[in-house]
């Protein structure tokens, strides 16, 4: 799996958001996205998997080729090529209130991918064993804590075979224990060779297990490179003071 972006812009009315980012992730790389609130981090992850649309700039992924502006229209079908490929984990989780976790996790694969209800069951249930969440099986997401939450949305999103997942901020919402927890499957996920990009604050995480990391401020790369480099060593002004606010 290949994912390459050039170009990438995406406003808000008058306000710039993304300003032309390029940016080329190889299988099996984890890439770090850091920067303040209202960088771009999000924004851009969305525009990734589709669920906003760049206003310029071109997107390659394996086969596929996606080129964004006003006479570039993108078909459903496109969009459901791209989403089976590219799995994405909120920060808000976003489970189906009404479903227990089991129907949470069978519900796209035999929906979207049309695969057969017992085999997706099984499935379900080897990844909730992994993530030490069988026992919650028929448990409705209001009966779970929020990082047990979190790890149904991550387990939910590998029943999908993605070839790349996006994490948004994925520990923002919780505490610092439900965070570890979090955490651990996420690095779990970077050592069987998942390739990621994951927004984040948890520098120190992210100098662990990230391979890359790039830093956005205001909608443009200030600074990237071998995340255990960069995250101890920032050669530009900008990214130190990040990193000094985010130490405090």
């Amino acid at each position: 799996m290949k994912l390459e972006i050039n170009q990438l812009k995406k406003s808000f009315g008058q306000l710039d958001i993304l300003k032309s980012v390029s940016l080329k992730i190889g299988a099996g790389d984890v890439v770090a996205l850091v920067g303040s609130s209202g960088s771009g981090k999000s924004t851009l992850l969305r525009c990734i998997n589709l669920l906003e649309t760049a206003d310029s700039g071109e997107l390659y992924l394996d086969d596929v080729h996606i080129t964004f502006g006003m006479q570039h229209k993108i078909d459903g079908d496109l969009e459901l090529n791209i989403r089976k490929k590219v799995g994405m984990v909120f920060q808000q989780f976003y489970l189906w209130p009404h479903l227990t976790v089991l129907d949470n996790l069978i519900k796209a694969p035999i929906c979207v991918l049309k695969r057969q209800k017992l085999e997706a069951i099984a499935e379900a249930k080897q990844l909730l064993s992994k993530i030490d969440m069988l026992h919650k099986i028929n448990s409705y997401p209001a009966q779970l804590s929020g990082g047990q939450q979190q790890r149904v949305a991550i387990a939910r999103t590998l029943m999908m075979h993605p070839e790349i997942i996006l994490f948004d901020e994925p520990t923002s919402a919780l505490d610092p224990v439900m965070t570890q927890e979090v955490l651990k499957i996420i690095k779990k996920l970077a050592n069987d060779g998942m390739t990621m990009i994951i927004a984040t604050h948890e520098i120190s995480f992210a100098r662990e297990v990230a391979s890359y990391a790039i830093f956005l401020e205001h909608g443009e790369i200030v600074e990237q490179g071998v995340a255990e480099q960069i995250l101890v060593n920032p050669q530009t002004e900008k990214l130190q003071n990040f990193l000094h606010t985010v130490h405090k």
